[in-house]
């Protein structure tokens, strides 16, 4: 069986809904596991479940990430 596209790359479909700008990362742990939020500046909140060492690893680079930005 072939892909519909017969083999040719197809052109990534537009956002229709514009990614969020991120203003606040924030790390929360505990013993059953860590958890990840992020908060836009149109006040969506996006929450990442991970394991410790992952969260944490990833909060440290958001937060460099959103520092830069200032």
């Amino acid at each position: 069986m072939t892909p519909k596209n017969n083999g040719h790359a197809r052109a990534r479909a537009a956002r229709e809904i514009p990614a969020p700008e991120f203003i606040a990362a924030s790390l929360l742990t505990s013993d059953t596991g860590s958890e990840i939020h992020l908060m836009a500046r149109d006040g969506r909140l996006m929450r990442l479940s991970a394991d410790a060492e992952t969260a944490r690893s990833a909060i440290i680079g958001l937060w460099k990430a959103l520092d830069s930005q200032r």
